[in-house]
C-alpha cells in the first residue's frame, strides 16, 4: 500500500464519472468524486473510500471527533477480538491483505519474524505457509497487532462511506447495505459483524444478509424492490430490539 501524504492531496468533484485505479487500494473505480496526489512526479487518483479513511486517521491523530450519530463512534472504541477468530476467518483476512503484503511486513521486521519462524527468510515463504504462520501465531502481539491494524482500517472505510451516504440523506440501514458489497467483507458478512464487536442478534444479521442478496439481483424487478424496502423496514425494527 502506498504511503500518501494527505496534506498534498487535492479533492476532485466531476460532473461525469471517471474510471481509474485507486493508487492506495489498487481497485478499479468509477466515480465522480476522488482525490489526486503526486507521487514521484506522477499524478495518481485515490478513491473516495480511501480518501475518507486517510482523513479519519488524521482526525484520530489530532483527537478530532465528529458530531452526527454515526460519526460519534470514536475510532478508539473499535475493538477487534483477533483471538476469537477461527482459522478460516484468519485465512479469509490474510487473503484480503494478500500473502505478498504480509511477507513485506515480515521483511520490514526481521527480528520479530525470526522469533516466530527462526532460520527462514520471509521472502522464501509460499503463500500457504505465510497464511499458516499467521493463524498459528495470533496470540503473538507482532501478528495480532498487524491483523488488528488492517481490520480497523477496513471498519473505518465502511464507517466513512456510511457517513458520506447518510449525509446524502439515505437511511443508516441503506448505507450499511451499500457499504458491505463494496468492502472486503462482501463475501463474509458474518465476519464483519463479528469483528465489529457489538451486540447484534442472529435475526438482525440474517435480515441484513437477505437484503444484500435481494439488492444484488440484476435486473431488479419491481417486486424485488418492494421486498428490499420491506427488508429495510425489518432491519430497522429488529435493530431497535438489540
Amino acid at each position: 500500500m502506498k504511503q500518501i501524504d494527505i496534506s498534498q492531496m487535492k479533492y476532485i468533484k466531476q460532473d461525469k464519472t471517471v474510471m481509474f485505479t485507486c493508487i492506495r487500494c489498487n481497485q478499479s473505480k468509477t466515480a465522480k468524486k476522488y482525490a489526486e496526489c503526486i507521487i514521484d512526479g506522477e499524478t495518481h487518483r485515490i478513491c473516495n473510500g480511501c480518501y475518507g479513511n486517510l482523513l479519519s486517521m488524521t482526525k484520530e491523530t489530532e483527537g478530532i471527533t465528529d458530531s452526527t450519530p454515526m460519526e460519534t463512534m470514536k475510532v478508539s472504541a473499535i475493538k477487534v477480538p483477533v483471538s476469537d477468530l477461527t482459522d478460516e476467518e484468519i485465512e479469509y483476512i490474510c487473503r484480503r491483505i494478500t500473502p505478498k503484503e504480509i511477507r513485506a511486513y515480515f521483511q520490514k521486521n526481521p527480528k520479530q519474524f525470526a522469533k516466530i519462524r527462526p532460520g527462514f527468510r520471509a521472502e522464501t515463504l509460499l503463500d500457504e505457509d505465510t497464511i499458516t504462520l499467521i493463524y498459528k501465531n495470533t496470540s503473538n502481539h507482532f501478528i495480532s497487532s498487524y491483523l488488528e491494524k488492517w481490520l480497523k482500517q477496513w471498519l473505518l472505510e465502511i464507517r466513512d462511506f456510511r457517513i458520506g451516504r447518510e449525509k446524502d440523506g439515505v437511511s443508516p440501514e441503506q448505507s450499511l447495505l451499500e457499504a458491505l458489497p463494496k468492502s472486503v467483507f462482501s463475501d463474509n458478512v458474518d465476519l464483519y459483524f463479528k469483528v465489529l464487536n457489538e451486540q447484534f442478534s442472529s435475526e438482525y444479521i440474517a435480515l441484513v444478509k437477505t437484503a444484500l442478496t435481494l439488492a444484488s439481483e440484476t435486473p431488479v424487478a419491481e417486486e424485488t424492490q418492494e421486498t428490499v424496502s420491506s427488508a429495510f423496514e425489518d432491519i430497522s425494527a429488529e435493530k431497535e430490539k438489540i
